[in-house]
């Protein structure tokens, strides 16, 4: 199998029960660790899943796979590896420039709609090359 130009890179597996706010964070290098470290930005795939249970056992799975089985998972669901953020963000109304927020009593409270918080997601993101 030939995979796309953007196969190459660093690869990102994770869960996450709030998806439009992880890759925001991922995008933005608001928390330390591999993600900003790599700067793996560009979501490329992911799946919902209804319990963190699952989303977890998917990920560690997946986890063990050889990376051209990773690729190929990616590819057969966007094959020209988009980065998926901006889909989602559109699909939701959500502002593509970031999180909207509102001050209130010294707290920020994120606001957005539910859809993408009320599932467990398994997530594939990419370095930019």
């Amino acid at each position: 199998m030939k995979f796309h130009n953007c196969s190459f890179g660093t690869l990102y597996i994770g869960v996450t029960s709030d998806l439009i706010k992880r890759v925001y964070e991922h995008k933005n290098d608001l928390v330390d660790g591999f993600t900003k470290r790599y700067k793996v930005h560009n979501l490329i795939w992911y799946e919902a899943h209804e319990t963190a249970e699952s989303a977890i056992k998917r990920e560690k799975n997946i986890k063990k796979w050889e990376r051209s089985w990773k690729l190929k998972l990616i590819e057969n669901w966007n094959p020209e590896w988009n980065d998926l953020y901006c889909s989602i963000c559109e699909d939701t109304g959500f502002p593509l420039n970031g999180l909207r927020e509102r001050r209130l009593n010294k707290q920020t409270l994120t606001i957005y709609p539910q859809e993408y918080r009320k599932n467990h997601y398994l997530l594939i993101c990419q370095n930019l090359q």
